[in-house]
């Protein structure tokens, strides 16, 4: 990403749930538009993350601040990332809807 201040690193775990809430969307409600719209608020949030990361804090669950972990949420859709930030990388370890509860899935 030019100009970008962190380098974001994606793990296979978030790309999987993210893929899986593609799945979602795309067997229960069958509209292409709202995946290439989710891909979009995706790479947006991603692009925001590498700019804001060190600025955003770490996560309001004190379970996850605990292990040093950030929550940055998409724009348009209910789901955020969660990351940690290791010196000039972002590791971002998850993506959840804002209905689960992410430190059942990491701790």
């Amino acid at each position: 990403m030019p100009g970008s201040v962190y380098k974001i690193v994606v793990s296979e775990t978030a790309e999987k749930k993210f893929a899986d809430s593609l799945d979602y969307i795309l067997y229960n409600y069958c509209d292409i538009f709202a995946i290439h719209r989710m891909i979009d608020d995706y790479e947006e949030t991603l692009e925001r993350l590498s700019y804001l990361a060190g600025s955003l804090g770490l996560s309001n669950n004190p379970k996850l601040a605990k292990n040093g972990y950030g929550i940055i949420h998409f724009k348009h859709y209910k789901y955020y990332m969660v990351y940690r930030v290791n010196d000039k990388t972002v590791e971002v370890i998850g993506i959840y809807h804002t209905l689960e509860d992410a430190d059942l899935g990491l701790l």
